[in-house]
């Protein structure tokens, strides 16, 4: 039985109302975030309270959907172009700039290896200017990460820190790394050391990681704020190369 005429421009028209929600950016920003928040609870919590979590975040999120002509409707490009300057960008520099930071005690280190054989040890004075060369390494990471992400400085800091403290962690207290840095520092500046001195090393690391953590926010936060003060009145770097155009 072939279809009648009338019933093709409802049924286009119902195709076409179902596309145009479906490509409504908001909508979708309003039920995704409901199902991840749902299934994380379903997951991590126990069954009665992710119940009535998934319930509560239903609630809002119908609520949400039935004014969605309400709600600014965003661009999909310029979405898109906002949430990689904002997010992608910036995270990726922060994670590939501060996990590089000890280039410059590896440098240090790496004359030592030229020049002397295997066997030997470095003297204390050149162990303790690697570990001023670590710290100035932060320092450097923290201000190319200021320079390349500007005003995201601190968010991509603080996404390179997610990954920078645990692998350090991990190689602090993976095998015998805290014993062989002790028997080193031992030999190297005639220190004794035992097990009571092995942990308190351990705990001396850790807080020098997250001071080393701090300070990279710190800096990052300082040179970003210079940087921005500079954009707006015209001084800092974006003067100083206009007068040398000029």
């Amino acid at each position: 039985m072939l279809e009648s005429p009338k019933a093709r421009p409802w049924f286009n028209e119902f195709l076409i109302s179902i596309g145009s929600a479906l490509s409504d950016w908001r909508l979708w920003l309003i039920v995704v975030p409901a199902l991840i928040i749902c299934g994380l609870a379903m997951f991590l919590l126990p069954h009665g309270v992710a119940g009535l979590l998934s319930f509560a975040v239903a609630l809002v999120a119908s609520r949400l959907i039935n004014q969605i002509e309400t709600l600014p409707k965003p661009n999909g490009r310029e979405l898109v172009g906002n949430f990689y300057q904002n997010v992608i960008l910036p995270a990726t520099i922060g994670v590939f700039v501060i996990c590089s930071s000890d280039i410059l005690v590896r440098l240090w280190m790496m004359q030592w290896h030229w020049f002397h054989s295997h066997e030997s040890i470095p003297t204390c004075s050149f162990v303790l200017t690697g570990a001023l060369m670590d710290w100035l390494g932060v320092v450097a990471a923290a201000v190319v990460t200021a320079t390349l992400a500007r005003n995201r400085a601190t968010f991509a800091m603080m996404v390179g820190l997610s990954i920078y403290l645990p692998l350090g962690f991990t190689d602090i207290f993976s095998g015998d790394g805290i014993s062989r840095t002790m028997t080193f520092m031992a030999k190297s500046c005639g220190l004794d050391s035992d097990s009571s001195d092995q942990e308190a090393a351990g705990v001396g690391i850790v807080v020098g990681l997250l001071l080393r953590g701090l300070l990279a926010i710190f800096v990052a936060r300082i040179v970003s704020t210079w940087l921005a003060r500079g954009d707006t009145s015209g001084g800092g770097p974006n003067r100083r190369a206009a007068e040398t155009n000029l």
